[in-house]
């Protein structure tokens, strides 16, 4: 059975602000969740905040100027668990969800429309480059053919979940970063390279037979991953732009001591206490 619509609660807050001499009530703000498959989804985020805008419209004369929807727009990255055929819904199906709801309103009444696009905008824009360090019981001769779909051993590459972050729900595509064959594939284990047993970058992808010093490209990993990675172990790469000219800058210098050491402070009575031990 549904509930009321809009829930008192909610109205009741959107009023406490409108009293409030000192607040303005500018947006209604709804975020549905995270890579949301279905567009129309958002469509009844949308009639929600209209509804309760046109409540708090009826109860005060004041109409929200503006309403924003949030995010959770997906890229073409897959969850671990969605099978390789799920369909993304393109961007434009998400648009028109949205806009079906806003244009039935008066033109004078439509409200300013925010969304939180990150995701869809950045994630698949993000590869990053990859040194295999060791190899984990591999077929190491490159002559050799692995028809089976059975993981045989794997590869440890030089970036773990301290950089890809969102591997741990998603999976990164892996491919060699020179050209092969398809038919010269493994499927092999992808390990990050940190002293845990959670850092696995893909618990099965299909690679060819590759030797230290290799290079992998990992894609898309635009989303978060730059955001919510942490030097641990080793320090955070340069980020590199490439123009659609093709342009090469560097946007973000590789990671220096300094820069972590530069946060720290040593209390007075540490110091004190150093300094007396070392004379």
């Amino acid at each position: 059975m549904d509930l009321p619509w809009p829930p008192a609660r909610q109205l009741g807050l959107c009023l406490r602000v409108i009293a409030n001499p000192h607040l303005n009530l500018h947006t209604l703000h709804s975020h549905i969740g995270t890579y949301v498959l279905e567009p129309k989804a958002y469509a009844v985020a949308a009639e929600r905040l209209v509804t309760l805008r046109e409540a708090v419209l009826r109860k005060t004369g004041h109409l929200v100027p503006c309403v924003n929807l949030g995010g959770g727009f997906p890229s073409n990255g897959l969850m671990h668990e969605m099978p390789e055929n799920t369909k993304v819904p393109p961007i434009e199906a998400y648009a028109e969800a949205i806009a079906g709801v806003l244009n039935a309103l008066p033109r004078a009444q439509r409200p300013q429309l925010r969304l939180e696009t990150g995701r869809h905008l950045i994630d698949d824009a993000g590869y990053l480059i990859a040194s295999v360090v060791a190899v984990k019981g591999a077929e190491r001769n490159k002559a050799k053919l692995n028809s089976g779909k059975q993981s045989r051993g794997g590869y440890i590459v030089d970036v773990g979940v301290n950089l890809l972050y969102t591997s741990t729900w998603f999976r990164v595509g892996v491919m060699p970063a020179t050209p092969s064959h398809p038919l010269h594939n493994n499927a092999v284990k992808l390990y990050g390279c940190l002293c845990m047993n959670i850092d696995v970058i893909r618990e099965q992808v299909e690679l060819p037979p590759l030797e230290v010093h290799d290079k992998l490209v990992l894609h898309p990993v635009g989303a978060y991953n730059i955001t919510q990675s942490m030097q641990f172990i080793a320090l955070r790469p340069a980020v590199v732009l490439i123009g659609l000219d093709g342009s090469v800058n560097v946007i973000r210098r590789r990671e220096k001591l300094i820069d972590i050491e530069n946060g720290e402070q040593v209390p007075a009575y540490l110091q004190l206490k150093a300094t007396s031990i070392a004379s």
